[in-house]
């Protein structure tokens, strides 16, 4: 005969194993080892599908901590355009969603609306609540961030000699920040022998061309060359 499940005294059920390793332990040839099949219990309306519900303790009552989610993404009838859903339950409030990948392949955090939907194009979306960022960190030490407090849109490079730089074309820098403040258009050095325009924190402007200096306007507080051409 054919072993179809094996239970094991340790309380671990194996499919398609003698020897279960885990709670539930299913082995098989095929790639497909689990099917959550809810065709019975839905109706075709949108947010209907099959669901994962992941639950531990508090340390005082059992809680739901997660759920996974494969449901329809609207209510047209013969349509199946699906999305997959993660929900996370915070303190004192029930599980939320916080994570959907949709069927055109967005991923929206934190909201499941994207006001920016066409199809076949790739979409992040972050729907904060009053802000949204995207942090850059190595370890614990933060290098970078995106950042929008619902009015301003800032982007930081936190090192001390890392710059802001920009690239078009296959990878061409075109534009520059430096740490200090300087703006580059067109080169990645402040010297005149590189071909670019350079405005320098200290309120100089330069502009070389095959390095030669085509103008320099040069703020001064004392005597010295003001203008260049």
């Amino acid at each position: 005969p054919t072993t179809i499940a094996t239970f094991r005294s340790t309380g671990r059920v194996g499919i398609g194993t003698e020897s279960p390793s885990y709670k539930t332990h299913i082995q098989g040839t095929s790639s497909v080892l689990l099917n959550l099949d809810a065709r019975d219990t839905t109706t075709g309306a949108v947010d209907t599908g099959a669901e994962m519900l992941m639950t531990g303790h508090d340390g005082v009552n059992a809680r739901d901590f997660v759920k996974l989610k494969g449901a329809k993404e609207n209510g047209t009838s013969g349509n199946y355009d699906g999305y997959f859903a993660v929900q996370i339950r915070p303190n004192g409030g029930s599980l939320t969603e916080r994570l959907r990948i949709s069927s055109g392949g967005e991923v929206l955090i934190s909201g499941t609306y994207n006001p920016y939907f066409s199809p076949n194009r790739g979409n992040i979306t972050l729907n904060g609540t009053a802000s949204n960022m995207i942090a850059f960190t190595n370890n614990t030490n933060v290098k970078g961030y995106l950042f929008h407090d619902g009015t301003h849109l800032e982007l930081l490079n936190n090192t001390s000699t890392g710059a802001l730089r920009f690239f078009t074309n296959g990878g061409n820098e075109r534009l520059r920040i430096t740490s200090g403040g300087d703006v580059l258009v067109g080169t990645t050095s402040t010297s005149v022998s590189n071909n670019g325009f350079v405005h320098f924190s200290t309120g100089r402007f330069s502009c070389t061309q095959t390095s030669e200096v085509v103008g320099i306007i040069n703020r001064r507080g004392t005597d010295g060359e003001a203008i260049r051409f």
